[in-house]
């Protein structure tokens, strides 16, 4: 049976009745609300019902920086008579905000039909992950430079005391062996952190949901390039929009590692290629850097758990040898296929196979 036009509201507020997302019915000739569910009142903190027929009201919340890239959008639903996945901010009466998504489609010119979808803990969840790949490349950096390194310097020196001192009080041979044991134990300390950070990634559970690969792909980009401004980075793809049922946040885990990676082992002003190719079953993207390579001794340990094969960064970089195995041990969570080629001072290509379906099935 074909849907009416006086059947809409009827079909509208039914779905909505049971959904947890926001459900609303715009009358585009009367600039009214003809209908709003539950759910969309209590997205927008609205706890007056009388209010829920009038768009201004709704409009009032969202941030004004988002509301101009909405009305942007709207120019586009003009032509096109519907948007998909348009993000925006609101604010709620506690002064914090939510990220909304919106889709909307056009029905016989007098009706929107619009779906606002909460992604609130969607998006923090990213922002944490984002961040925290930040703030352990942060760490890395730090315990290379600013601890590893001196306390590496101080046993050495405190070593070549030993050998060539010419006095033998006991006192001095005492502190000395204290020094070195306190050095050693604050090695020993920043290795087992570094280790345990790796580790626990692979112990966490994998979530499946649709995402946008591009779009992961340009939220890790933009935040490398502020640490690395001397770099330059390049998707190569003909499509705006590839998606794959995968863990999004265990892939910007993974993207990050191997972008990273690029960056430590490449010279300034490279450029790092992201190539993205889709076929009916699978998408593989493609991580490609001009660095030093890797020698063809190093390729077989590679993947290894404290792997031999580890090695300094261009700068001074340290490496425990753990990125390349939690790398490949996340992307087999999610049912996926890593691979590399590398010649050594040409460069290396690390190659993302993932099945478009689901991943429930992976162990």
């Amino acid at each position: 049976m074909p849907v009416t036009k006086s059947s809409i509201p009827e079909v509208i507020s039914a779905i909505g009745a049971l959904a947890k997302d926001g459900y609303f019915l715009y009358n585009v000739k009367k600039n009214t609300l003809d209908y709003t569910n539950s759910s969309l009142l209590k997205i927008f903190d609205i706890s007056h019902t009388s209010f829920s027929s009038q768009p201004a009201f709704f409009i009032n919340h969202i941030l004004s920086e988002d509301l101009e890239h909405l009305q942007a959008e709207y120019s586009l639903f003009s032509r096109l008579n519907k948007v998909e996945d348009v993000l925006f901010r609101i604010k709620q009466h506690d002064g914090t905000f939510r990220y909304l998504q919106l889709n909307a489609y056009k029905y016989n010119n007098e009706y929107v039909v619009g779906i606002i979808k909460d992604v609130t803990e969607l998006k923090e969840r990213e922002e944490y992950v984002i961040n925290y790949g930040a703030k352990k490349n942060s760490l890395l950096d730090m315990v290379t430079h600013n601890l590893a390194g001196p306390l590496h310097l101080s046993r050495n020196i405190i070593e070549s005391i030993e050998r060539n001192r010419i006095s033998k009080v006991s006192d001095i041979q005492a502190q000395l062996e204290l020094i070195k044991e306190n050095t050693n134990h604050c090695i020993d300390i920043v290795n087992d952190f570094l280790e345990e950070e790796h580790l626990v990634s692979e112990h966490i559970s994998v979530k499946a949901n649709p995402f946008n690969v591009i779009e992961k792909l340009e939220i890790i980009i933009e935040r490398i390039r502020k640490s690395y401004p001397d770099y330059s980075f390049k998707i190569n793809t003909k499509q705006k929009d590839i998606t794959i049922q995968a863990d999004d946040v265990k892939f910007l885990q993974v993207a990050n590692n191997l972008i990273s990676n690029a960056v430590k082992f490449s010279p300034t002003k490279s450029t790092i290629e992201i190539a993205i190719t889709e076929s009916p079953k699978t998408v593989i993207i493609a991580f490609k850097d001009s660095g030093i390579g890797i020698p063809d001794s190093m390729k077989s340990a590679l993947f290894q758990k404290n792997t031999p094969a580890s090695r300094p960064g261009l700068m001074g970089e340290k490496s425990i040898g753990m990125g390349l195995y939690i790398v490949k041990k996340l992307v087999q969570l999610m049912n996926g296929q890593v691979d590399f080629e590398s010649k050594e001072n040409v460069g290396t290509t690390f190659t993302l196979t993932f099945p478009k379906d689901d991943i429930e099935h992976a162990s």
